[in-house]
């Protein structure tokens, strides 16, 4: 995967996980915009890293963040399901209590 920021190739240690590799994606760009780009390169000098690297960790952490955020909804689905929920006057009640306390 080739990023523009830098232009590179994105080594085959990097930190995304390749267990759900897409031959299709092999030759995808991300394309910035110059103020991207410039904020990108400013950091990864601050930093002393690399560009591509710093784009590359970003995106890994935007995915495990998803991957965690897609999962909270699995599980509140499931206790809406279950019945495990509270209603908006009990939430009103309990905090009530909690700042009169």
């Amino acid at each position: 995967m080739a990023l523009l920021a830098g232009g590179g190739q994105i080594p085959k240690d990097s930190l995304v996980d390749r267990s759900d590799y897409n031959p299709t994606l092999a030759g995808m760009e991300v394309h910035l915009t110059p103020e991207q780009q410039q904020l990108l390169a400013e950091l990864a000098a601050q930093r002393g890293r690399d560009a591509d690297a710093l784009a590359q960790e970003a995106i890994s952490r935007y995915l495990a963040e998803e991957a965690r955020f897609v999962e909270a909804v699995k599980l509140g689905e499931s206790a809406l399901e279950r019945g495990d929920y509270l209603t908006h006057e009990q939430v009103e009640e309990r905090l009530n209590r909690l700042f009169r306390s």
